[in-house]
């Protein structure tokens, strides 16, 4: 647990546009990783997709590109295909250091709570979650967050607002969970 204990403390990333499925994916890398310029994963993308752009830009051109990629697959299968197989530095190495598995479906209360059991018993266990419908006034519907456990319990990491949230009692607080990736150490 010590890793994602420390990680989030320091970490501010808050988004200006509509970009939560990959920041919350860089997110979830950065205990990992430890790369805080969360920008390097907008500009792998658009390397990996030949997109052209620079530091300035690279949100920017990704919801371009990402939002079109969207109407063929959904936002989270276009990143587990990224984290997968992209050989763009950021992507290659979250591969050495995790997997993505996708989760069941965590949308009634129970199933729910099994997402849970799995974040407090796994070390270091995070879980990137799509919040279909939002029962916190803080998280927004049709929104991506990281969901984790630590030594103080369940948080939110949300990147609309930049930081950590506490306390999340339980995950059925969030709403209706859409697709969840959970984070496994490698």
């Amino acid at each position: 647990m010590m890793i994602v204990e420390n990680s989030f403390r320091n970490l501010k990333y808050k988004q200006d546009g509509n970009y939560c499925v990959l920041a919350s994916y860089a997110i979830a890398c950065f205990p990992h990783t430890q790369e805080r310029d969360i920008i390097k994963y907008f500009i792998d993308y658009n390397s990996h997709f030949n997109v052209p752009s620079k530091h300035s830009d690279a949100e920017s051109k990704y919801l371009r590109h990402f939002s079109k990629e969207c109407n063929n697959r959904a936002g989270y299968e276009i990143l587990k295909d990224l984290h997968k197989n992209s050989e763009e530095p950021s992507f290659k190495k979250a591969r050495s250091k995790f997997k993505l598995v996708k989760g069941k479906n965590y949308s009634s209360n129970d199933k729910a709570s099994e997402l849970e059991e799995w974040l407090i018993e796994n070390d270091d266990g995070l879980a990137l979650v799509f919040v279909n419908e939002s029962n916190i006034e803080e998280i927004a519907k049709m929104h991506s967050i990281v969901v984790g456990c630590d030594r103080n319990g369940l948080f939110v990491y949300d990147v609309n607002i930049g930081n950590t949230s506490r306390p999340l009692i339980n995950i059925s607080d969030i709403g209706v969970i859409g697709d969840v990736f959970m984070v496994v150490k490698s």
